[in-house]
Parts: C-alpha cells; sequence; structure tokens
C-alpha cells in the first residue's frame, strides 16, 4: 500500500473513532448525486476541475456520468480539464457569467465550490438562472 493510501486509510479510521457514524461527506455526495441524475435529462458540473468524486470513485464516477444523458463540466483551470476523467462536454468559464441559455439543465452541481465563490449572491442567481 502507497503511502498516500495508507494515511487514508488511517485518517478514516481516526475519523470513526472520533465521530462514529458520522458518514463521510464525499459518501453521500456520491449517493445524492446518483438519486438525483437518474432523473435529470441535463446536468451541469460547476468547479468540475479534473475529476466529480474523490480518486478512488473513479468506477462509481464513469457509472454516474453514463446514466445522464447530457452532463457538461465547467471549470476556470484548463488544466483541470484537460486532465478530466470522466466528463467529456467540458467548458473553460466562469460561474459568475454561464455561458448557457436560461433553463439549460435540470441539475446543477458545485462539490466543493461554494466555499470559494468571492460573490455567492451574483452566482447562486446565474446558478437559478441556467
Amino acid at each position: 500500500m502507497h503511502l498516500r493510501e495508507r494515511l487514508y486509510d488511517w485518517s478514516g479510521k481516526l475519523q470513526h473513532r472520533i465521530t462514529p457514524g458520522l458518514p463521510y461527506s464525499q459518501t453521500v455526495f456520491e449517493q445524492r448525486l446518483f438519486s438525483h441524475v437518474a432523473r435529470a435529462r441535463s446536468w451541469l458540473d460547476l468547479g468540475c476541475g479534473h475529476r466529480i468524486l474523490p480518486e478512488w470513485r473513479g468506477e462509481s464516477e464513469d457509472r454516474l456520468v453514463a446514466q445522464s444523458p447530457f452532463v457538461v463540466g465547467l471549470d476556470s483551470d484548463a488544466q483541470a480539464l484537460q486532465r478530466h476523467r470522466s466528463i467529456r462536454n467540458l467548458c473553460l468559464g466562469d460561474i459568475t457569467r454561464l455561458p448557457f441559455r436560461d433553463e439549460s439543465f435540470d441539475l446543477v452541481t458545485a462539490n466543493m465550490v461554494v466555499e470559494h465563490l468571492p460573490e455567492p449572491e451574483h452566482q447562486f442567481a446565474e446558478v437559478a438562472r441556467v
């Protein structure tokens, strides 16, 4: 086992000891995504980076993306977009001014993105628009 994997394993065990029963946030995110993606015709993942789910959940991410008829990933980091592992429709852009028509998507996600928004009120208005 590589050092990184051992550290993740150790961290998970420590977290379980400190907060037994508390699910890992990314596991909850993945479970919720599966339930929502199944009902959406079009899905926009904001701040998609180079993956949707944690590194070790690649197969699950592939199943998730395959479940949606149309997926678009948007990020302001061109290098991350070039390395994206599952979304094929990728867009270089900014959440402040989304390059999509009104009501273009049934589902919009933003995993570990919202806390970085400089103007959340304006950016959430853009999300609501699309």
